[in-house]
């Protein structure tokens, strides 16, 4: 069985803030060449992002908030894919939208 790529990015559009001046996180996962976003319905200061580490800089309150919900969603999806790996399922996003009950 190939092993496919599998990638979780957490990302913040600067390029499209709010009126308020705050711009919205995201999560990409990629699975394989298919790629889904999540958005996370919570908002930062641009200036306070850094992509690199993929983080809010800061302790202030939000920017300890935004790193909380990040942290929480990395570990639930490294759960649910080991969690399909461990029991033979595919965890090709395309694979597994087409076959449901599709393994190996």
């Amino acid at each position: 069985m190939r092993q496919e790529t599998f990638t979780i990015l957490f990302l913040m559009r600067k390029g499209r803030p709010k009126k308020n001046g705050l711009a919205s996180v995201y999560a990409r996962v990629t699975t394989g060449s298919l790629r889904q976003e999540f958005y996370f319905h919570c908002e930062g200061r641009p200036e306070l992002w850094n992509q690199k580490k993929e983080r809010m800089m800061g302790t202030n309150r939000i920017a300890l908030k935004i790193n909380k919900m990040i942290n929480e969603f990395r570990v639930q999806i490294l759960g649910i894919h080991s969690k399909l790996l461990a029991e033979g399922y595919a965890a090709n996003a395309a694979q597994r939208y087409l076959n449901p009950t599709c393994t190996r």
